[in-house]
């Protein structure tokens, strides 16, 4: 099937519902803010292409600053924008446009993902292992959720799988072009996240596994690929170099995450956390069996050389994540190419035993047995994925705020509950531009906001806040299991909150509760202090105040 071919189909199924919660967003959208803090729109001095944030890489910074500066071209083309305050008020009331687009671009690294993945299975396994791996990864419902979000996770995995296809190439037939491309492919891994050094070990092993080289050329040859892996680098996070002492602090706030983890994170052990989660959400449990049986069939017994580059891949990533603290299942993105392609490979052997046999219908039975059990799971919690996508939560919480709840109300609100514009948002621009998103908002839909914090370490430090007392003009209190079921974990540790919440219950009515449908939606209360209608011109007289609008705003 042609490359392209494959290409629109696995980008297809990334791009249906791309769009999913907008203009809401929930997403940390982290390379997105970045670089549109990289334009400088609102300011006087311009474009700074040092992202002057290094708790990541930049690659992806620069990949969504370019997008950026597409999407305005676009737009003032089309007459969608006319000035810059048009990209502002857009950027800060209703930014759909950019969300899709930072999307589209994660969504088609995502795509080109699956096509590197078939080449890489081709080469080990021919053309039925090549179909197999395409379909584990282009349907894998954990890849096509994440590639619908802007994070550095997926080009990462993208490039892991270039660098892997690269190194096995190495090691297969050492040209001189999978050098290169192991090389670069590396580099460019390591500016999306600083887990891309970890493919170091599979470009080692390649140049080790080199065919047909005599050890100073395989030295040489490892030392070309890493000369050029640090130069990819070097040219698309240069500030990382550039401004060392900046960039060490942020790297130094990661180490400490990944040591510290996440305050109210899973209590397993951070092995059985991510077996579970191998074995279930990334792959299942039949991939990961016929992975493992890729790995002793074919890098063990066979000694294949694409098997042992990958095997040595999966292994290494596996004990340095095991190794930290925190826990995310995006980061087992990266083991999705290499395990799709060691499942198929070994998937593709049985069905090759099975050809071979001499009982034809027990082996035309069994070789649909073997398909069914390896691609079935996969697509059909892809499907079940696709069927039961439901509104977010948050999301139904902002819309019923907008249609019950005056302009100007005093909300309370933990993390991950509905995102609103207040006053204190407001204030911090500069009074044009305000004046533009007023314009668009309309003061209807401006709330005072009190955000209840949440500390990362020593946890205990929001105890203070979290006290009835403080609030007692509030109109609304929203709290979302995002945060109390962290706190609910260790009610030993936690006194003060869970009192909190138990006032909120027996002296509060609640206005609205929105379930999660899905498994890792927030469930999001909504307690009423008061009888809102009644507050409505006291709530606008708020507002006004607080913004010194005129009596008629």
């Amino acid at each position: 099937m042609p490359l392209g071919a494959l290409f629109l189909v696995a980008s297809a199924v990334r791009l249906y519902r791309l769009d999913w919660s907008l203009p809401y967003t929930y997403e940390e959208a982290t390379p997105l803010h970045v670089a549109w803090d990289m334009w400088g729109w609102d300011r006087e001095r311009g474009v700074n292409l040092n992202p002057e944030y290094f708790n990541y890489p930049s690659l992806t910074f620069y990949v969504q600053f370019v997008a950026q500066g597409l999407l305005y071209l676009a737009m003032k083309v089309a007459g969608r924008v006319r000035e810059l305050s048009d990209w502002f008020v857009m950027y800060y009331t209703d930014p759909t446009p950019l969300y899709v687009t930072a999307r589209l671009v994660n969504a088609l690294f995502g795509a080109a993902t699956a096509v590197v993945v078939y080449r890489g299975a081709a080469r080990v396994g021919g053309r039925v292992a090549a179909g197999v791996a395409f379909v584990l990864i282009a349907w894998n419902s954990f890849h096509v959720t994440r590639s619908q979000m802007i994070e550095v996770d997926v080009p990462l995995t993208f490039f892991t799988a270039l660098a892997l296809y690269g190194s096995a190439g190495v090691a297969t037939t050492g040209r001189r072009r999978d050098t290169v491309l192991a090389g670069v492919a590396t580099g460019l891994a390591l500016s999306c996240k600083y887990t891309g050094a970890l493919l170091l070990v599979p470009l080692l092993v390649a140049h080790v596994l080199r065919r047909k080289a005599a050890p100073r050329v395989r030295v040489a040859g490892f030392a070309v690929s890493s000369a050029l892996a640090m130069l990819a680098f070097a040219v698309t996070s240069p500030f990382v170099i550039l401004d060392a002492i900046e960039a060490a602090k942020g790297i130094a706030v990661e180490r400490e995450h990944m040591a510290l983890g996440h305050f109210g994170a899973d209590a397993r052990a951070t092995w059985l956390y991510y077996a579970t989660l191998l074995l279930g959400k990334v792959v299942s449990i039949p991939v990961a069996v016929a992975a493992l049986g890729g790995i002793i069939l074919f890098a063990v017994f066979r000694r294949d050389r694409s098997a042992l580059v990958l095997g040595s891949f999966v292994a290494a990533y596996l004990v340095v994540v095991c190794s930290w603290a925190m826990k995310a299942d995006r980061y087992l993105l990266p083991l999705v190419p290499p395990l799709s392609v060691l499942a198929a490979v070994f998937a593709g052997a049985v069905l090759k035993r099975l050809r071979e046999s001499p009982r034809v219908l027990p082996a035309r039975v069994l070789s649909v047995a073997v398909l069914v059990a390896v691609l079935a799971p996969g697509f059909v919690r892809y499907v079940s994925e696709v069927r039961s996508f439901q509104q977010d939560p948050r999301t139904e919480a902002r819309e019923w705020i907008d249609a019950n709840v005056p302009g100007g109300a005093y909300v309370v609100t933990e993390f991950y509950g509905p995102e609103f514009i207040g006053p204190d948002f407001l204030m911090s621009m500069n009074p044009a531009l305000r004046k533009r998103v007023i314009d668009r908002v309309g003061t209807q839909h401006i709330y005072a906001k009190q955000l209840l914090p949440m500390f990362q370490t020593q946890s205990e430090r929001s105890a203070p806040f979290y006290s009835l007392a403080l609030y007692e003009n509030a109109d609304l209190f929203i709290v979302s299991t995002g945060v109390a079921s962290r706190y609910r974990r260790e009610p030993g540790r936690f006194g003060p909150q869970l009192a909190f919440y138990r006032d909120l219950e027996q002296r509060m009515s609640i206005a609205k509760d929105f379930k999660p449908t899905r498994a890792g939606d927030v469930r999001v209360t909504i307690y009423n202090a008061v009888q809102l209608p009644a507050y409505s011109a006291d709530a606008r007289q708020r507002v006004r105040g607080e913004l010194d609008l005129p009596a008629d705003a």
